[in-house]
């Protein structure tokens, strides 16, 4: 248990790691990694699939911003993503990171 949730922390981080590069370069190779994240975040905050339509790949993410995050994700734009939206999103994750510790 506590393996697994260290590697749980250790990928949000990395993942925190894309979303500053989002920020400071607006690297495009992450905004894509991060579009899939989020386009599946927010389906399952709107109910629209449900866990077992989750990528494998990136369920721990995208499971951790649909369920603590639910009302962000049901309204979130994720066709007209911007800075600030990346900003916020970061700050979830670096909570959520805090909570885990």
């Amino acid at each position: 248990m506590y393996f697994a949730q260290n590697s749980s922390i250790d990928k949000f981080e990395l993942y925190n790691s894309f979303l500053e590069r989002i920020i400071d370069s607006n690297n495009a190779k992450y905004v894509e990694i991060f579009s899939k994240i989020l386009q599946e975040a927010k389906l399952l905050a709107n109910k629209n699939i449900d866990y077992t339509g989750v990528s494998i790949d990136i369920f721990d993410i995208v499971t951790l911003f649909a369920l603590n995050h639910t009302e962000y994700f049901v309204h979130l734009d994720v066709s007209n993503l911007k800075e600030d939206d990346y900003k916020e999103i970061s700050r979830f994750l670096k909570d959520d990171i805090a909570q885990l510790v």
